[in-house]
């Protein structure tokens, strides 16, 4: 075990990263669709998303913030953190998100009562609605997956997924993702 932990410390912090290809790993995800479209960025894996073409929605679910973040001024991919928008803006922000949700919903049923194409009809929705999607990938790419979507400039939102993956990694690979967390650094 100790060489297995320094052939792989060395391949890590070197960046050989090859025989980390042969290891794959899956998540069954649920996530709003402004972070799985974030998601689907990292062009490395397998995707398999469930399509509303197919299946009926009967219990619509829509991400919520609890609180609006201002833009970053200095940094266009960034937002501020909670607090950068005020108590009364967040609160206005918030009901008008949710009349809107409400009213996208709606009209999504509305089409389908009308007999509109399951695939038109979800034109209503709003990216906040959460969707349902199968991620494959390699152990290389997920640790670069993890490095990008950890990073404190990540938005919160896909952040808080990677926190979560990264943690179930430890429990599947507990030598591999100690090593990683002494290896990788942001600096």
């Amino acid at each position: 075990e100790k060489e297995d932990n320094g052939l792989t410390r060395f391949l890590l912090r070197e960046k050989h990263t090859s025989p980390f290809e042969m290891i794959e790993v899956r998540f069954e995800v649920e996530a709003p669709i402004f972070v799985a479209r974030q998601w689907v960025r990292h062009r490395t894996a397998n995707w398999n998303e469930r399509s509303l073409r197919y299946t009926e929605e009967t219990n619509p679910k829509v991400y919520h913030p609890t609180y609006w973040r201002a833009q970053d001024k200095k940094n266009k991919q960034s937002s501020l953190s909670e607090g950068s928008i005020s108590i009364d803006t967040n609160t206005n922000l918030s009901e008008r998100y949710a009349e809107w949700v409400q009213q996208g919903f709606e009209l999504y049923a509305g089409m389908k009562e009308e007999g509109v194409a399951n695939e038109m009809a979800r034109l209503a929705l709003p990216v906040g609605y959460y969707t349902k999607f199968w991620w494959k990938n390699d152990m290389h790419n997920t640790m670069k997956f993890l490095y990008e979507r950890e990073h404190p400039m990540a938005q919160y939102e896909i952040r808080v997924y990677a926190n979560a993956m990264h943690d179930m990694l430890r429990s599947y690979f507990p030598n591999l993702m100690k090593i990683y967390d002494e290896v990788i650094s942001y600096d």
